[in-house]
């Protein structure tokens, strides 16, 4: 059995995010004397520049883009750790393809896995065409998992979420739009490296732990 398909191609769809900076810079004026050879007493001094809030990224339909949390399960060197890293990793691809931000999911994944191949190269194709997509967040919940055997990586079994989306192309018309998942069968290859950190092998939809 291999965990290295890309999966439904559905799934890998680019977004834009808009950033939205919002502030204001407050400018004073100084007393000056208005009679020659008169001594200026006092001044009012420039009020201090406000500060820009954080920028606020927001897909297209304004909703905030909020990338997710690491969880500190993915510290341990355990089947806790690998289901972390494989919840986290759905999460992260999640918001990948609706955020056009691929740092995070790049640096989990294996260079050798097609998944995470094929979601990097879709999205990039999505940046270069203009599409955004609006809504499909991921959410995967585990099953169960298989430890390292005869292979060096966990398996992480579970059901993967989506909620619905909308893209939209460079114009703004609609090219596709889909109702999402409730519970789609989902496997998780990860394997923790010599520098602690947890990798994605691979993935895979529409498979279940062999009984």
């Amino acid at each position: 059995m291999t965990f290295v398909r890309a999966g439904l191609a559905g799934w890998v769809i680019g977004t834009l995010c808009g950033v939205l900076t919002l502030g204001a810079c407050g400018e004073g004026s100084s007393a000056q004397p208005t009679t020659p050879g008169a001594v200026a007493t006092s001044t009012t001094p420039a009020p201090a520049p406000s500060a820009d809030p954080t920028p606020v990224v927001t897909d297209k339909a304004g909703e905030p883009l909020v990338p997710p949390e690491r969880p500190a399960a993915m510290d341990n060197d355990d089947e806790a750790g690998a289901q972390a890293a494989a919840e986290y990793f759905m999460e992260v691809s999640g918001y990948a393809v609706r955020s056009q931000d691929l740092a995070e999911f790049t640096k989990l994944c294996d260079p050798e896995s097609i998944y995470c191949s094929a979601v990097i190269e879709e999205v990039q194709a999505d940046i270069a065409a203009g599409n955004v997509t609006v809504g499909g967040a991921k959410i995967f919940t585990t099953i169960a998992v298989d430890p390292p055997d005869e292979h060096p990586f966990y398996i992480v079994w579970g059901t993967l979420a989506r909620t619905p989306f909308t893209v939209f192309d460079a114009s703004g018309s609609i090219v596709d739009k889909l109702d999402g998942d409730d519970a789609l069968d989902f496997a998780v290859a990860v394997q923790r490296q010599s520098d602690g950190q947890w990798v994605v092998r691979g993935a895979e939809a529409g498979v279940v732990q062999p009984s």
